[in-house]
């Protein structure tokens, strides 16, 4: 589940309406300290849900299975049926 504090882009938004849809990406989370960010990159990955919240802010939730997820140089492999 990922939590992004805008709208999403026309790219993500017709992802998250397409059951069938598979993507590849990075997603880079900064803050405001000099720490490094964190860097999550996936391959095959569905977007299982989007909502959106508006009350002081905007907020966008995503829910993302990914087949495989590199996190900061970590693999981790789901082991999806063929």
């Amino acid at each position: 589940m990922l939590k992004l504090l805008q709208f999403p882009d026309k790219v993500l938004s017709y992802w998250a309406t397409n059951q069938f849809l598979k993507k590849e990406g990075e997603i880079v989370f900064r803050n405001g300290s000099s720490s490094s960010p964190l860097k999550v990159n996936f391959s095959n990955a569905y977007c299982l849900e989007m909502h959106q919240n508006i009350n002081q802010g905007v907020e966008t939730i995503l829910v993302i299975s990914a087949e495989s997820l590199l996190i900061n140089g970590q693999p981790y492999h789901n082991n999806w049926t063929k």
